[in-house]
């Protein structure tokens, strides 16, 4: 028996069936729609990373005013 090609040929078969759902699943797509979510995303994203970094900012800080207390001591 041929295994190898018939393998290849049921994986290209998957392949291309999944391709195909995934244009079929854009081929409806609005695309303001797609603007509008893309600049929720962006805009969530923006606001995690300025937390994120203020957040060790004041961490940095912090220490670095413990670290002076505790020199002057």
């Amino acid at each position: 028996m041929h295994d190898t090609p018939s393998r290849a040929s049921y994986i290209s078969g998957l392949f291309a069936f999944f391709i195909g759902r995934i244009a079929d699943m854009f081929s409806n797509v609005n695309w303001a729609d797609v603007a509008s979510v893309t600049g929720i995303v962006i805009g969530v994203a923006t606001f995690l990373v300025n937390w994120y970094y203020k957040k060790k900012d004041f961490e940095l800080k912090e220490k670095e005013l413990n670290q002076r207390n505790h020199h002057h001591d």
